[in-house]
Formats: structure tokens, sequence, C-alpha cells
């Protein structure tokens, strides 16, 4: 027992003798670690891409005819206070390449009622540019409405550089007036 407590005994006295202290060899307090503003800098850009690709999913579905691939993101909501219930986005935007019926870019509505009207349109803006008009084509996707964008390989191209879009939706077509997507971290590999 005795050698038993000798060992333990000594673990602790290197243990306590190799921690460092906030004090020198002198007695006097140590100096704060530098900070480097141009490290935290681009930790904060880091962190913020990564909030970014986090708002994407992408899926890769085995169907009969082939792989399914899509990629989708949730409109942006109001930020709410810790405790708070989140508001449920208003539309999510999908992208989706079916193997039998090409490729798509579409909007999944929240509400339960919409109605596009003719001719079906809405304005798109790409980050702080110009809005543009795209045509639409509303469908049900028996989960709710939702509101095809026909020019899909103008609007994917867009969104590949932008970082975020904010959609008009037509006057009168429902509840929703706008809707808003912060699309800066789409990943276009990943959306085959």
């Amino acid at each position: 027992m005795s050698k038993r407590f000798l060992l333990l005994a000594c673990l602790v006295f290197s243990a306590c003798s190799s921690a460092e202290d906030d004090t020198t060899t002198t007695g006097a307090p140590k100096a704060p670690p530098v900070v480097d503003p141009a490290r935290i800098a681009e930790q904060q850009a880091a962190a913020e891409a990564n909030r970014l690709h986090g708002l994407w999913t992408y899926q890769g579905v085995t169907l009969k005819e082939g792989v399914q691939h899509s990629a989708a993101i949730y409109s942006h909501t109001v930020p709410v206070e810790e405790g708070d219930i989140a508001p449920v986005a208003d539309a999510e935007l999908v992208l989706r390449d079916h193997p039998s019926w090409g490729r798509s870019a579409y909007l999944l509505l929240a509400q339960s009622r919409f109605k596009c009207g003719q001719p079906c349109a809405m304005t798109i803006a790409f980050d702080d540019g110009e809005a543009h008009r795209f045509s639409g084509k509303q469908a049900d996707s028996g989960k709710g409405p939702a509101l095809f964008i026909e020019d899909e390989t103008g609007f994917v191209a867009a969104v590949k550089n932008a970082k975020k879009l904010r959609i008009v939706l037509p006057k009168g077509s429902g509840l929703v007036t706008s809707l808003s997507f912060e699309v800066g971290g789409y990943d276009a590999s990943r959306y085959h």
C-alpha cells in the first residue's frame, strides 16, 4: 500500500509542478495573449460561410428512372429572442433535377391558398441588383401550393453568383407578398 501511495504522491506532485500559473518566474503577472484582428476576421468569415452552407440541404433520391438530385433552402425568417418559438418559414426554394422531368426551380409555399393569376409572374432581385420579371407556373405539390420559376437555367445561374435574393410575389396572390433567401452558401457541385 505504501508503494501505491508513494506513486500517487509522485504523480500529483509532478502534475502540480508542471502546471502553468498566471505568473512569470519573477512573480509578475503574465502579459495577456496578443489578439490578431486579421485572424479574428478570418475566423468570423469562416463561421459565416459555414452558417450559409448549413442553410442548404442536398439530396439524391434513387427512383425507377434514375437519381433525382435536389438542393433546397428555406426563406429567411425574423430572428427571435432566446426561448421564443421560431416562426415557420413562408416558403422553401427547391432546385430539382428529375431524371424524367428535367431541371426545375420552384417555391413550396407554406400558405394554404395561393393564386398566381394570369399571366403568372414574379419579380426577383439578386443581391442589391435591379429586380427582373420571371414567368411562373402554379402547381399543387400535394402538400400545398407550388410556384415554378419558368427560366430555371437563368435563375440557377444567377443564384450561383448571389448572396441573397428577394422574390416579390404577384399582387393579391396570397398573404405573403415577398420572400427573402440567403443563398450565398449554395454549392453547385452538390446539385448535379
